[in-house]
């Protein structure tokens, strides 16, 4: 029945007949979780649960686990933490299953008891012997708290703490009792800790001997790479500024929170007026007076700052989330409770510097898929400027650039490290595979050597070994999203009456043009210039008339209409499809230098040749 509603729910209906089956299938699953905890308690008062014996990642189990119950959280605009000490062992031997499952049944308590402020989960080794671990684990919640005559009672079978807990709220009472049956099994005790109208702690013990042996082998990154990373986080939530400070102390990360967006606006200026601008900002997104993006904007507008890492942290996705991230040059966008393996890889900032901008979106898309983040630099001088203010972990450094080449870049890197010690890995792209290549980039100091276009197995590859870190493998999309749009030479070249020399020249124009238009078009969209918005819109929109791409320019009017009318949060979400559309058009036209009657153009030798290799 559940299943054939979810069917039935992706159908079309009125607004009615979705009510209707929303009522049934939230009834159908109520009766199901009763259903389940009857028969499970059934089972442990016949002695029939026996408990496996496994190797399994304890962090993973507990992160996953509050993963799930993330969006009952997020629904009552609960703030749902995961607070696990480093000493908590990765890998254990004992059953996984089970102890996912009485997290669900506490954490999922604290959620149904709860209807302002926060649930946390805290994890911590209270005994340790050569062999057998001890952890505490505390679920603790705002909630409404239990009387302190009710407490005895609570993991009782069929007992909540009053009638009215039942018609309130549901359940059947077997969830703490199933709970303190299989901790018991596991070699642990529970209690608890209670005042009404203030919350409740629920603390259980297990028993777990560490695992001789990881079943996967876990990244392992050089933290020291990051202790160049001066941090700030923005959250109004005080554990969860704690929680984060204590992560990124395990990686030296020297951090500083805040618990607002006035604080944090302040604190940003006097890092710039000391000369010790802040180099990555973790901020949450739901925070009072003042949001995330709103504080994104904010700081976007200061000098400066407009090219500073950004991190944003929210509970759960919104419609036009990515797109505004996009938008505001937003690198990460994690969901809480944040895993720590996320944020470290999120943390891992990559330095590209491409002058082609099909090849900086594959490379952005290919590394955002692994995790990392990127910031994009023109040309080797770009790069180095970046590097005056901004610290990086790896760069990717195409070799040949207009104005500085991605070999003299590297070589004034080199330079400048003889003097501070240091050593930033660069790994170097390039069109060719041509024998001498690989000593080239050495000589210049290269570390790695990726060729183009770029796949995403080569390069993460070349990643890891650059920065000698191992991780487990993972299946990784090396396809683009961005799809190169046709462009039909035939058609353009009858629109312009036959001439081919016309063609070649307003095709030239078209690569010479696009990349500052699309950049003042993201410049305006960040300012909300929609004077500026209509005019780059309008300039674009006539130069695809003559590239016959109708739903293209028609597109590109749109954006126009949205700028004469003001109606800037329009054009951000219309953006980024038109910002795709035009650069498969770019691909497409510079793919067209293999046609022979466009091979001998100088203009097209200039935006496609070699120097522009297209990804």
């Amino acid at each position: 029945m559940i299943g054939m509603t979810e069917l039935a729910r992706d159908t079309e209906l009125n607004p009615e007949q979705r009510e209707y089956l929303e009522t049934i299938d939230l009834s159908s699953n109520t009766l199901l979780t009763v259903i389940n905890d009857i028969l499970d308690f059934s089972k442990i008062e016949a002695g029939k649960v026996e408990l496996e014996n496994v190797d399994f990642n304890l962090r993973n189990c507990l992160e996953e686990t509050l993963q799930t119950l993330a969006l009952r959280a997020d629904d009552k605009a609960l703030e749902l933490i995961c607070d696990m000490a480093p000493e908590v062992p990765e890998w254990v031997t004992g059953d996984g299953l089970r102890l996912r499952q009485v997290v669900l049944n506490l954490v999922g308590n604290a959620i149904k008891f709860t209807q302002k402020g926060e649930v946390s989960l805290h994890v911590r080794v209270k005994e340790k012997s050569e062999d057998v671990q001890t952890v505490q684990i505390t679920v603790a919640d705002t909630g409404i708290g239990i009387p302190a005559e009710k407490q005895k009672f609570i993991f009782d079978p069929f007992t909540q703490a009053d009638t009215s807990t039942t018609r309130n709220y549901g359940g059947t009472g077997l969830g703490l009792t199933i709970s303190a049956r299989l901790i018991g099994m596991m070699g642990g005790k529970i209690w608890l800790e209670s005042e009404p109208g203030r919350g409740s702690q629920f603390h259980f013990t297990v028993s777990v001997r560490r695992a001789k042996q990881a079943v996967a082998p876990e990244t392992v990154v050089p933290t020291d790479i990051l202790r160049r990373t001066r941090t700030l986080i923005v959250d109004d939530n005080s554990t969860n500024r704690r929680i984060l400070q204590e992560m990124l102390k395990q990686w030296g990360v020297e951090s500083t929170a805040v618990e607002g967006g006035e604080q944090a606006l302040s604190e940003l200026s006097s890092g710039q007026e000391s000369g010790r601008p802040y180099q990555l900002i973790l901020t949450d997104m739901n925070m009072p007076k003042m949001d995330g993006f709103s504080l994104v904007e904010k700081i976007r507008q200061q000098r400066g700052m407009e090219t500073t890492a950004m991190m944003m942290l929210t509970s759960a996705a919104r419609r036009g989330d990515a797109e505004r991230c996009r938008i505001l040059g937003i690198t990460s966008y994690l969901f809480k409770p944040i895993r720590k393996a996320e944020l470290l890889s999120a943390i891992l900032g990559v330095l590209g510097a491409e002058d082609n901008h099909v090849n900086q979106m594959v490379a952005t898309r290919l590394l955002e898929k692994m995790g990392h983040a990127i910031t994009i630099a023109n040309n080797g001088l770009e790069a180095l400027s970046l590097l005056e203010n901004r610290s990086f972990d790896v760069i990717l450094m195409d070799v040949q650039m207009p104005q500085m080449d991605g070999f003299a870049a590297t070589k004034s890197i080199r330079m400048n490290e003889i003097k501070t010690g240091k050593h930033l890995p660069i790994i170097a792209m390039t069109a060719h595979a041509l024998k001498g290549d690989r000593e080239r980039c050495v000589e210049a100091g290269m570390d790695g050597y990726v060729t183009k276009p770029i796949a995403s197995a080569e390069l993460k590859a070349v990643i890891a070994s650059t920065l000698h870190w191992t991780q487990a493998d993972e299946d990784t999309s090396s396809n683009a999203d961005a799809k190169p749009s046709p462009v039909n030479l035939e058609q353009v070249l009858e629109s312009l009456g036959g001439d081919e020399n016309l063609m070649r020249e307003v095709l030239g124009i078209f690569l010479e043009q696009t990349p500052k238009h699309l950049a003042s078009l993201r410049q305006a969209l960040v300012t909300k210039d929609a004077t500026t918005i209509e005019r780059t819109a309008h300039s674009m929109k006539g130069e695809l008339g003559y590239l016959g791409i109708a739903e293209v320019s028609q597109k590109a009017r749109q954006l126009e209409e949205m700028g004469r009318k003001g109606d800037v949060e329009g054009a951000q979400r219309a953006f980024p499809s038109f910002e795709a559309d035009i650069l498969g058009i770019v691909a497409g036209i510079r793919g067209a230098r293999a046609v022979n009657s466009l091979a001998a153009s100088p203009v097209l030798q200039k935006h496609g040749s070699q120097e522009h290799p297209c990804a």
